[in-house]
């Protein structure tokens, strides 16, 4: 996951992206962990949006 001034957060599969990155490993368990803490709100310095968490579980149950 990625934050930048230009396109805000994103989900970065590609691990090229500009910007302030956050690791999470592709678990659900984890990633439901993270939105509960507000994880990626914290390591970003930024809000995060309930949808960046969904994306990332429909990659992980992809």
């Amino acid at each position: 996951v990625v934050f930048n001034k230009d396109d805000g957060v994103s989900v970065d599969l590609t691990n090229k992206k500009n910007g302030r990155g956050a690791y999470l490993c592709k678990d659900i368990k984890c990633i439901n962990k993270a939105k509960k803490n507000r994880r990626l709100s914290q390591v970003l310095k930024t809000d995060v949006d309930a949808l960046i968490y969904e994306e990332l579980i429909n990659h992980v149950e992809d």
